[in-house]
């Protein structure tokens, strides 16, 4: 497990801080999460599968994001205090 999240923050995201950034890893697929942008990635073949920009996904917010047990929700609080909830279709070909 170790090696697996050095080589995501060594080969995906070198140029963010680690307090900026948040990983969540469901079986070989990795949820990268920074300030304005959710990706996600196949460990197994090295690749991005997606990307999405989020304008309102802040530096804080991102640090307190949550992904539910099953991988299949994203919850990212607003600046409100309330919760936003994104369902994830992670694509199953890369």
């Amino acid at each position: 497990m170790v090696n697996r999240l050095r080589f995501t923050i060594d080969d995906i995201a070198p140029y963010a801080g680690l307090d900026e950034l948040k990983m969540f890893c469901t079986g070989t697929v990795m949820l990268h999460l920074e300030p304005y942008q959710i990706a996600i990635f196949d460990l197994k073949k090295r690749k991005r599968l997606e990307s999405s920009i989020q304008r309102y996904l802040t530096r804080d917010l991102v640090i307190h994001s949550k992904l539910s047990p099953k991988g299949t929700v994203l919850a990212v609080p607003r600046l409100t205090g309330d919760m936003v909830f994104y369902e994830l279709r992670i694509p199953t070909q890369s």
